[in-house]
């Protein structure tokens, strides 16, 4: 993607992308895996076009929503079908997510500075109905690798 700033007099461009890997593990697991890399003009601004966020990238995070110029993030979940009906299904998951943030103006490097890494784990739960497009609500609890308090994510139409 490319624009120009709101007042005209610098070109801005964004590059984000999105790979996914998914793996029936024998009846009832499900295994998957996305990958998140987004980088966009370093310029110092208050609106920098990537974020961190609880519902998208990483879980347990917090309400409070990061911004920056580059993102990565990685997140994994194996999920296993305890009841499957005609029209629903219940899952019980675990999960791992990893990412960082590039903070607008600040160097590439940052990436993988302790400080600037998220890492977050937990087990959830996973209610899908099968005749409604993305009609799938989780509640996942995770905890954090760091210092941070774990928390409960409450979430509609995500697939992890």
């Amino acid at each position: 993607m490319t624009g120009k700033n709101v007042n005209g007099d610098r070109q801005f461009v964004s590059f984000e992308n999105n790979l996914f890997f998914y793996k029936r593990i024998k009846s009832k697991g499900n295994w998957a895996t996305r990958l998140k890399i987004g980088l966009a003009t370093n310029t110092p601004s208050p609106f920098p076009p990537f974020a961190i966020d609880n519902n998208e990238k990483i879980r347990v995070i917090g309400n409070l929503v990061k911004r920056g110029s580059g993102v990565w993030a990685v997140n994994t979940e194996y999920s296993h079908t305890l009841i499957e009906k005609k029209w629903f299904v219940l899952q019980a998951n675990r999960f791992w997510d990893i990412g960082s943030l590039r903070q607008a103006g600040e160097n590439l490097n940052t990436f993988f500075k302790n400080k600037s890494i998220e890492t977050h784990s937990g087990v959830g739960v996973r209610i899908i109905h099968k005749f409604i497009f993305r009609a799938i609500i989780r509640i996942d609890y995770g905890f954090s690798f760091d210092n941070s308090p774990g928390g409960l994510v409450f979430g509609i139409g995500q697939y992890f």
